[in-house]
């Protein structure tokens, strides 16, 4: 099973400014596949923009290239991919730039930035698993998590 749906792709970085005439983002449809083992697929309702995508696109942080940006987004669960417990189809969850446990002494404070075991559990920057400037994106459930209980959409990260 795989999914299609529109992002924003990044082709080349280090495009002139302002990016409003140099367009180095595109909209394109492109192929996810189904969720793998401790992933979720996320319908994205609200995104941000965030410095370190913009490092990216201008070729300060140089990443492979083609790739659909973005973050840190809040959504809805959409499919489970094997073996994830901790969430449900129907869940709203925010997606996050700093993966976290959700078990060590800040994550149980409510502030998993912080968590102690992420720089160990493969928390490099890499936008990719949860590109949220798509209408759709797979994340493994360490990048998304339950967000604040109440609020639109544009305010639900932990942000």
């Amino acid at each position: 099973m795989s999914i299609t749906t529109r992002a924003a792709v990044l082709s080349r970085s280090g495009a002139a400014l302002p990016y409003g005439d140099s367009r180095p983002l595109s909209l394109e449809t492109v192929t996810l596949a189904a969720p793998g083992p401790g992933e979720v697929l996320v319908a994205v309702k609200a995104a941000g923009l965030c410095h370190s995508d913009l490092s990216v696109i201008n070729g300060d942080r140089p990443r492979p290239l083609p790739m659909a940006l973005g973050h840190e987004a809040a959504g809805v669960v959409e499919a489970l991919g094997d073996g994830v417990t901790d969430l449900a189809v129907g869940d709203h969850v925010v997606m996050v730039f700093m993966p976290s446990c959700g078990h060590c002494d800040p994550c149980a404070g409510g502030r998993p930035a912080l968590c102690e075991p992420a720089p160990t559990a493969g928390a490099s920057f890499c936008p990719a698993p949860g590109a949220s400037f798509a209408r759709a994106s797979r994340s493994t459930t360490t990048w998304a998590a339950p967000p604040s209980p109440n609020g639109p959409w544009c305010r639900a990260g932990p942000w």
